[in-house]
């Protein structure tokens, strides 16, 4: 049985430095078992994503806290402990690892820096030249052609679309109204935008940063047709006698009333679909399938397609409520979240770095921060240079 207050207490007088011999020893015991690693990783989660755990206000102890973390992660496994005793202890020392940037993406490892002088923090040549982050602003395209920067236009009535009113309020785009004629938008986000829409019809559509939604102002006939580029969420309108489909790439996705991502960047190996809620019919080259919410399917150039059954649908679109988060993310796949959303370029002094990332952060922090972040993982380093990301070795 799992004793979740004395571990909680094992580990808080750890970090204070009151353990004692007999007291290490079974927290020791304790790291070694398998059931303690859930309890590990929730412990850590509660006491830095929810303040539940000792003084997370105090800068001293944040910084404690990190270091004996640290000092785990960087400690081979002991010499004498049997394979699977080794597993359970590479797998603990994994998930600090990951931990690690869960707790700095929450801000706790930012306390830390109050703790240093902000001169040695402005002194690291590396990121002199910081990247702010992106932020909301799109291009429109009316159906005559004319193109309005959305963030640089004041909240009201922007233009008529036959019927149908072009609304700016804050950071959305909101459509009201019917038209008899069909006409089509565009509304394409750059790198470093994002923006939001609510159509003629009441669906809602979030696009994230080089991204772009080609519709109609008002819907006619048997079905509503959007096409994509990039990535997109889309919380659809139920409309039972008129479904809606998503055309991205030669791919076809139907639905009646639904939520789902759609991720389909050309840089990336393939397109992702993912079902937040409802149900979709995904049609591609390679063949068909309905996928039921929490599943994603994925759709290669070549048409082949392969069904994830379960996946984290929080990760798949954190993006839309700010923020980055990653399970397992391979090094490249951030760095090309990172371009998109600061507007940087990536290079590799050293292509062969196979590392992985698990964590979430805010999109709203400098570019310097999640390099710094990225960084305290281990087995990477990074330099800004105007606006290019390089991968050290």
């Amino acid at each position: 049985m799992v004793n979740k207050e004395l571990f909680r207490d094992l580990i808080d007088r750890y970090i204070s430095g009151d353990l004692t011999a007999e007291e290490g020893q079974v927290l020791t015991d304790m790291l070694q078992q398998e059931e303690y690693e859930q309890t590990l990783d929730g412990l850590l989660r509660d006491t830095f994503l929810e303040n539940t755990f000792g003084r997370p206000d105090d800068p001293e102890r944040t910084a404690q806290f990190i270091a004996a973390l640290q000092s785990k992660i960087q400690e081979p496994a002991p010499p004498e402990q049997a394979p699977r005793r080794k597993l359970y202890y590479l797998t603990r020392v994994a998930a600090a690892a990951a931990l690690l940037f869960v707790l700095a993406g929450a801000g706790y490892l930012l306390l830390h820096s109050k703790t240093r002088p902000a001169s040695e923090l402005s002194q690291d040549e590396r990121f002199k030249n910081d990247v702010a982050p992106g932020h909301y602003g799109a291009m429109l395209t009316s159906s005559k052609g004319e193109q309005l920067v959305l963030d640089s236009i004041h909240n009201g009535a922007l233009l008529a679309e036959g019927q149908v009113r072009l609304i700016k309020k804050n950071d959305e785009l909101v459509y009201s109204g019917d038209s008899r004629d069909l006409l089509f938008n565009t509304v394409s986000t750059p790198k470093g935008r994002q923006w939001r829409l609510t159509l003629s019809d009441g669906t809602k559509v979030w696009l994230d940063a080089q991204s772009s939604i080609h519709y109609p102002v008002s819907f006619k006939g048997g079905e509503r047709v959007v096409e994509i580029t990039g990535e997109a969420y889309f919380d659809v309108a139920k409309n039972n006698a008129q479904p809606f489909k998503v055309k991205v790439n030669g791919t076809e996705i139907a639905v009646l009333g639904t939520q789902f991502n759609v991720n389909a960047y050309s840089d990336e190996d393939a397109q992702i679909t993912t079902l937040v809620q409802g149900s979709i019919r995904i049609s591609a080259a390679g063949g068909a399938a309905i996928i039921r919410p929490g599943q994603q399917m994925a759709v290669w150039e070549n048409g082949k397609t392969v069904l994830r059954p379960a996946v984290d649908t929080e990760a798949v679109t954190a993006w839309k409520k700010d923020q980055f988060q990653f399970n397992d993310t391979p090094i490249g796949a951030v760095l090309r979240q990172l371009a998109r959303w600061y507007d940087v370029d990536i290079q590799y002094e050293d292509k062969n770095i196979n590392q992985l990332f698990i964590g979430r952060i805010s999109r709203n922090e400098p570019l310097s921060k999640i390099l710094k972040l990225l960084e305290l993982t281990g087995g990477v380093h990074f330099r800004i240079e105007g606006k290019t990301v390089t991968v050290m070795k």
